[in-house]
């Protein structure tokens, strides 16, 4: 009998265990950004800073945003916008570049409402207005899309550090 009653808690436990996993935000998404510089530049400026994204889940998403989500002041900087890319189509994926890139700029859309298929990879181009000349730094970041319906937020993994002027860099943040 208490073999019996250890089988059923353990079944019981693996089914709550499966329809947790199942039903957590992000599941079916994993997104990063990674990309820094380190140049001379003015406010005013734009950068454009890589990321990648990937539909590991068995349906269609459609994405509505990116926040950063760290403390950097808008007087400093601030994401402008976040366009998509097919990585087959453009050949290549953005690491940290002036924005707009001419030859990248031809490939990018709005990242709101790009529908990626199962097993899909796509690059991300996080465009950032430098509004101040010290280190900028993000390292978390929330994707939210929708699947089935369904809005799903999921955070994501972020080192994207823009350091506009060499001389306000320590040599940690110094790219």
């Amino acid at each position: 009998m208490r073999g019996i009653g250890a089988g059923l808690v353990a079944l019981v436990l693996l089914v709550v265990f499966q329809t947790v996993s199942l039903g957590t935000d992000g599941d079916d998404v994993s997104w990063y950004g990674m990309s820094s510089l380190t140049t001379k530049s003015k406010p005013g400026r734009d950068f454009g800073l890589g990321g990648y994204l990937r539909n590991d889940g068995d349906r269609p998403i459609t994405l509505r945003s990116i926040t950063l989500d760290d403390d950097v002041p808008p007087e400093q900087g601030l994401l402008r916008t976040v366009l998509v890319h097919d990585l087959e189509s453009a050949g290549f994926g953005v690491g940290a570049v002036w924005w707009p890139h001419q030859e990248l700029a031809r490939y990018v859309r709005p990242l709101a409402d790009y529908v990626i298929e199962p097993g899909e990879e796509v690059g991300l181009v996080m465009v950032i207005e430098v509004r101040g000349s010290g280190p900028m730094e993000w390292t978390r970041g929330t994707l939210t899309y929708e699947r089935d319906g369904e809005v799903r937020k999921v955070p994501g993994s972020m080192h994207v550090a823009l350091c506009p002027t060499r001389s306000d860099c320590t040599a940690e943040r110094d790219l």
